[in-house]
This record gives structure tokens, C-alpha cells and sequence, in this order.
């Protein structure tokens, strides 16, 4: 990778070789590098190397990956859920209780249900 030009040029712009996509994306990951510096070394949009890696991370067929993706949209829905009934806890404790020290009474009710 000594020569840092790309001039490769296509139909639709620049064609980057893949040896070239890989060892960009490897100097990201390994080294640390920014994606702004290579693309300022190399001559390539920030836009594509940013696409090489969403393709690469969406592509990956790792099994850790795929769990802890699907981990992660368990959490989200369960947070979401959870915020639903902690939000119509504070709508019955307002009707029950009146709009005096509302926050307290929330919490004091939200506890019992989560309890339940």
C-alpha cells in the first residue's frame, strides 16, 4: 500500500480495489485510525468508507454479533414497555392521589407494581 493514489475510475466514479477497501477498513479497526485522515490519505469519500463499514458490519455472519444485536433489540423493547407503564402509573396515581407531590406517589406506586 505504498502508493496512496486511487485512479481507478469508473462509470459510476471511482472503483476502489478491494485490497485497497480492506486495508483502509483494517487501519480503522487495528490501528485506530480516523475515517476523515484515511479518506484524506487515500483520495476517498468519508461517505464510502463509512459505507464499507455499515456493508461490513451487516454482512458479518458472527454469531456474537447476531446475539448481541438481537440482545440489544430485546433491551430497547423492553425499556419501551416499561416506560408505557411507568407513564400509566403516573396518569392513575394523578386521578387517585390529585396533582399534590405527584413525583413521590409516582414512585411509591411504580414500586408496588413492579413488585406485583
Amino acid at each position: 500500500m505504498e502508493n496512496n493514489q486511487i485512479n481507478h475510475v469508473s462509470r459510476s466514479g471511482v472503483n476502489i480495489p478491494k485490497d485497497v477497501k480492506e486495508y483502509v477498513l483494517k487501519k480503522i479497526k487495528e490501528d485506530g485510525r480516523s475515517v476523515k485522515d484515511l479518506a484524506k490519505e487515500y483520495g476517498i469519500g468519508k461517505t464510502a468508507i463509512y459505507k464499507w463499514l455499515r456493508d461490513e458490519t451487516e454482512g458479518s455472519r458472527d454469531p456474537q454479533l447476531q446475539r448481541l444485536q438481537k440482545e440489544n433489540q430485546l433491551l430497547k423493547q423492553l425499556v419501551a414497555e416499561l416506560s408505557l407503564k411507568i407513564r400509566e402509573s403516573e396518569k392513575k396515581c394523578g386521578k387517585c392521589y390529585g396533582q399534590q407531590n405527584k413525583s413521590s406517589v409516582v414512585l411509591k406506586h411504580t414500586k408496588i407494581h413492579f413488585l406485583l
